[in-house]
Parts: C-alpha cells; structure tokens; sequence
C-alpha cells in the first residue's frame, strides 16, 4: 500500500514542472519516500522556429516611457517581468528598469538604478542581472556591471568590472551558470571575452579571442556561441564554448552585402536568425 501525490507547477508559459511524490510503511518504524521530478515543455515553438500567431497582425498589449530623453537598448523577460537598458544624454539619468508586464493593457517600473553613464545589453541569471556599460575604461565606470534583483523594486548595483587591458565600450552580454560572455566594439585588440562570476564579486576572465570586428550579439546554445558581428566577410561567428576556458573558432558565415550583424536569435540548431541593418 502506497500513497502517491501529483503536484504540477508552472514555470513559464511553455514549461510545467511535475513532481510525483510516493510515501509507503515497510514496517511501522520505516516510513519510506520516494520522489521524482521532471519537466515538460511545449515543442511546438521550437518545431515552428520560435514564431506564433499571426505576427502579420502585431496587438500592442501596453507601453511604458521609461522617462525624458531615455531610450531603452536591450531587454529580457523572465516570469513577465521585464529586465530593461536604456541611455541617455545625461549621466545623471537612470539606465536600468524592471518591469512588470504581468497585466495586459499596462505595465508597471517596479524598481530603477542609475549605473553611470548608460547602458548597451543585459542577461538575467538567476537574482543577479548582468549589464554591459558602453562606457570606455579610461572613464570612471566599467564595461560589465552586475546588479542584484533579488528584490525587484530594489535593484543594487554589486559589482562594477573593468576588463583587463580593453578599453572599448562593451555591446553584448550573454549568462549560462556561472559563465559571462560579453562583446566589445572593434578594436586592435580582442572583442570577445568569457568571464567566471561564480563569485559575483570577484569577475575573472578565463578566455578571450579576437573577432576582427565588433560583437553586436550574442546567443548560447548547446555548448556553442552564435555573435552577430561587424566583420564583412563573417557577420555571424560559432565559437565551441564546451570547455569555456579553451573556446575556439568553428565556422562562420558571410552574408550578402555588406550590412554588419546586429543580433541574433537561435530556436535549433537548423535554424540561426542574423539581424542585419536592413533586415533578417
């Protein structure tokens, strides 16, 4: 005889998370249990390459001004809560905004920090929320800053990082554990750089490779790293990032014309969007 409980939770709009708890008595002094986790996804969006619903008839579910003379750059959403970048003309402004879009029809600044003179890319991980400062190094604040949003209405900015011997302003970012991978704009030097955060406090570069150009984008994706770059002849770059610590160049592709690579999305390893000025 056993007793056997179900328990579903929600994780994201296309993930559930299952878990079957099992209780039984060998004997009146050995209650035993056994539990089991999983988790289940909807693969249609993968299957289709990430789109759906009609994207030819676009509905504006609500907007939100993050303040005069602001403009965002970058943006991530994690449980309808929006990570958000902006710059402006004025260091004095804030640069980093956390929505909440849980409602349709409005959205809401939960909390906002001003992290110096402006801010290009952001990645969520976890309570920490890594930011790229296009500021150069000989200024006062560093290219990659982490914040922590443990508290949404209370982001505190924890750690402000000057990579060694760059001294371009940083573009893109991207977060796997406790791995940070970010990109600079083109320089005589290298432009791209993997980064252990595992103490947030204490950012420790483990790998750099120079790119020939500037690294827009950035998108992880089974042990690989698509960028998006500026480079003519190599707008998008697959770097092998199974061992972080000994990442290396594995293919690369030229795209017509001579538009540079902006960003860059990824649904399966059949199919890469490269957005270029001008279009897909």
């Amino acid at each position: 005889i056993f007793t056997r409980i179900i328990r579903v939770e929600s994780i994201d709009a296309d993930t559930k998370k299952i878990t079957a708890t099992i209780t039984w008595m060998t004997n009146p002094l050995r209650p035993q249990t056994l539990i089991m986790t999983t988790l289940l996804t909807n693969w249609q969006p993968i299957a289709t390459g990430g789109l759906r619903d009609d994207w030819t008839h676009p509905i504006s579910f609500g907007s939100i001004d993050l303040g005069a003379g602001i403009f965002a750059t970058d943006i991530k959403v994690k449980n309808k809560i929006a990570y958000m970048t902006g710059k402006s003309s004025s260091e004095a402004k804030k640069d980093f905004f956390i929505v909440d879009t849980t409602l349709s029809g409005s959205a809401a600044i939960l909390g906002s920090i001003n992290t110096g003179p402006g801010l290009q890319a952001v990645a969520i991980n976890e309570n920490y929320a890594y930011v790229m400062n296009d500021d150069e190094a000989e200024d006062s604040h560093a290219q990659l800053q982490i914040i922590n949003i443990s508290n949404n209405t209370n982001p505190i900015l924890i750690k402000s990082f000057n990579v060694p011997t760059m001294r371009e302003g940083g573009l893109s970012i991207a977060v796997d554990g406790t791995t940070a991978y970010i990109g600079f704009e083109s320089n005589s030097g290298r432009e791209f750089f993997i980064i252990n955060v595992t103490n947030p406090q204490n950012p420790i570069v483990i790998k750099s490779l120079e790119i020939g150009g500037s690294v827009n984008g950035i998108i992880l994706f089974e042990n690989r790293a698509y960028i998006a770059t500026s480079v003519p002849t190599k707008e998008l770059i697959v770097i092998d990032i199974t061992n972080p610590s000994n990442a290396m160049e594995i293919g690369s592709y030229n795209a017509p014309g001579t538009q540079p690579g902006n960003s860059i999305a990824i649904f399966n390893t059949a199919r890469v969007y490269l957005v270029r000025n001008g279009g897909v």
